[in-house]
């Protein structure tokens, strides 16, 4: 993260960067209930753990610029949900699978929300927004393929809060041999 802004108080600009790195898994149970031909239902629940680390960062003219110490953030969410699957064949040997994903996301620990920071050598928190700690959870994914070497596939997912929205769209190929 790289900054630069101009302030009253200085003729030249405030700059200042830091680095940070970010890890976190997933776990994910469910089962699968067939409910027709080629269609199942799947009911799950899952963990999802996420944790952020962000180094310390200072703009270049002390000491009217902002300074934040390194502070590391975790993030605890549950989900439970289903999920529904169909096959489709097409008449020349296509495979088809639509899946539609709805769930619920709850935050049970999310120490994201505050940083540390100073000003002037006088240290204050800085309160970021609220984005909710409840979600719902919306994806949807097509894959395709004519034989088991190679699928495609194209998928969104979103997650809807009171105070914030998020959106990802991915696409991508698997090859097996």
């Amino acid at each position: 993260m790289a900054t630069s802004r101009q302030i009253l108080l200085s003729p030249t600009s405030l700059q200042g960067s830091a680095n940070g790195v970010g890890v976190g898994t997933t776990f994910e149970a469910g089962y699968r209930f067939a409910i027709g031909h080629d269609v199942t239902l799947k009911p799950f629940v899952g963990m999802t753990w996420q944790g952020f680390r962000r180094d310390a960062y200072s703009e270049s003219q002390l000491p009217i610029g902002l300074v934040y110490a390194a502070q590391t953030y975790d993030k605890l969410t549950s989900t439970v949900g289903a999920a529904v699957s169909a096959r489709l064949r097409t008449t020349d040997g296509t495979t088809l699978a639509p899946e539609l994903k709805l769930g619920w996301g709850q935050d049970l620990r999310d120490t994201t929300l505050v940083s540390e920071a100073a000003l002037l050598d006088n240290a204050f928190l800085v309160n970021a927004a609220q984005p909710g700690r409840d979600a719902a959870l919306v994806s949807a994914k097509l894959s395709g393929w004519r034989s088991e070497t190679f699928r495609m596939f194209a998928a969104y997912s979103g997650e809807y809060r009171s105070n914030a929205t998020s959106h990802q769209v991915s696409a991508g190929a698997r090859v097996n041999w």
